[in-house]
Formats: structure tokens, sequence, C-alpha cells
């Protein structure tokens, strides 16, 4: 009697463990599709790319997206101080209600920054 209630006990345990293996396992290739997407993994090898390593050595909530945000051609042109005002505006994670402005020496350099919204002028 015992041991058909641990056998039911184990399949049902064995049930869950697949469904959870499989639902990561999904979750992983569609995390692999969305990195060769966005040309961060190479197609066949799954290399990093450049965009890839760059990814990898930020930590925020969302890599790519900053990676993709730092790596663009207009932050590449950009002055140093704005690119601090950049960096500082796509990595800040709770914005006040009320309207920011930062403000760089520069002459034509305003970043507002509006609830939950980044608005970046490169000019």
């Amino acid at each position: 009697m015992q041991a058909e209630v641990l056998q039911k006990r184990a399949k049902k345990l064995r049930q869950r463990l697949d469904l959870s293996l499989t639902s990561t396992w999904r979750s992983f290739e569609a995390l692999v599709a969305c990195l060769v997407a966005s040309n961060a993994l190479e197609a066949d090898t799954l290399k990093a790319l450049p965009l890839g390593h760059i990814a990898r050595q930020i930590h925020g909530e969302n890599e790519l997206w900053l990676a993709i945000v730092l790596t663009h051609p207009a932050v590449q042109v950009s002055t140093p101080c704005r690119c601090a005002v950049l960096c500082c505006a796509v990595l800040c994670r709770a914005l006040p209600s009320s309207v920011l402005s930062l403000h760089c020496t520069e002459a034509n350099a305003l970043f507002p920054i509006t609830s939950g919204f980044v608005v970046v002028l490169l000019v």
C-alpha cells in the first residue's frame, strides 16, 4: 500500500520535473534566437559577436538593449559629457514623477527625463 503511494508520488514529481525542464529549455531557445536575430551571437556556431561581448560585460535589467544603445553610431561620436548623461539615463531604475533635466556644460546638451521615458538628444 505504502509502495503504491510512493510510486504515484514519484510519478507526479517526474511529470512536474519534465514540464519544468521543457519550459526552461524553450526559454533558453527563445533567448538564443533573440541573440542571433540581434547579431549578438553567430547563428551557426553560437559564438559571441562584438555586440554579444559588450552585452556580456554590462549588468542591468536588459543587457542586450543596453549594449544596442551604447554601441549606436550616434553614441560613438558623442562627447564624454553626453555619454555620461546617456549612461545615467539608461541605467537609472527609479525616476521621480516630476520632470528632471540633466544639463551638460556644453551648448545644446539638454537631456530631459520624464517619468519612465528617457529622451536623449544627441545633437
